[in-house]
């Protein structure tokens, strides 16, 4: 697999229309981090997942919710005991 390095130029560009102001010293970093991600996206591309189910947890558990109980609500003179503000 060809290792993808981005030009500085695309990553300017890049930074540009997200409307981010960054120096040189920021863009040449920029630019190799992304790249690294680039290929590193690449790498994962590369798993088979044929035999993988779609999952969206893991852990087993499932209607692990409490059921809503009614209780006592603060009336409105006990929960503002401030002055008025205006």
């Amino acid at each position: 697999m060809k290792n993808t390095s981005l030009p500085r130029e695309q990553v300017k560009k890049v930074a540009e229309m997200a409307k981010l102001s960054i120096s040189c010293e920021e863009l040449k970093k920029l630019a190799k981090q992304l790249s690294q991600t680039i290929n590193y996206i690449k790498i994962l591309g590369k798993i088979r997942l044929n035999n993988i189910s779609p999952t969206a947890q893991v852990s087993g558990l499932s209607n692990i919710t409490r059921e809503d109980k009614t209780g006592k609500c603060l009336r409105l003179k006990d929960y503002f005991r401030t002055k008025s503000i205006f």
